[in-house]
């Protein structure tokens, strides 16, 4: 996941300044923040679990991206997981 979201990352850093590319890199960023810090294997399976990451780059983004959308966080770590702030 980690190195998923690196690739997305170095993918925007190459892509012209602007308040887009500025909120994507903070979007991931937290995101590989949140991923660092987690201490409970089980968040990330339960959340994640379902990502099929050997199917390609974009599709793994993509399964990745509608649990940090669509998930409903069962336990704080799951929340953090998420970065959900609310």
């Amino acid at each position: 996941m980690q190195e998923l979201l690196r690739s997305v990352q170095a993918n925007q850093e190459a892509l012209p300044d602007g308040p887009e590319k500025t909120a994507n890199l903070q979007w991931v960023a937290r995101r590989l923040a949140a991923l660092e810090q987690a201490d409970n294997a089980a968040d990330l399976i339960a959340l994640f679990g379902g990502v099929r990451f050997h199917g390609g780059a974009r599709n793994a983004f993509r399964g990745m991206l509608y649990v940090y959308v669509a998930a409903i966080p069962h336990s704080e770590g799951q929340r953090r997981l998420l970065c959900r702030d609310d």
